[in-house]
């Protein structure tokens, strides 16, 4: 629901990208400006604040979605990936 998000994705759509959300509110702005909207459906504890489980439900449907598209050219992108690694690797504290 921020400002932030919502203009990016409205300027993505507008460059011709196929934008999708991911998002665990059943109604959002983020339906206007999305081409797809994905829900995740994780009640939250009220013993807990900062929508935690949330967070993790929609970090694993990222995964889910990463490894599938990596699927679609495993040669091509993860070579992309090398070079990405490579561009933020002194970044990195382990090497």
């Amino acid at each position: 629901e921020t400002r932030e998000t919502l203009d990016v994705l409205r300027a993505a759509r507008r460059a011709g990208a196929t934008t999708v959300s991911i998002t665990n509110a059943t109604s959002s702005s983020l339906d206007d400006v999305s081409d797809v909207v994905l829900r995740s459906a994780v009640r939250e504890s009220r013993l807990r604040s900062g929508a935690t489980a949330s967070r993790i439900a929609q970090l694993a449907i990222v995964d889910v979605l990463f490894v599938l598209v990596l699927r679609l050219d495993f040669p091509q992108l993860s070579e992309s990936l090398r070079v990405t690694y490579d561009a933020v690797r002194s970044r990195r504290g382990d090497h």
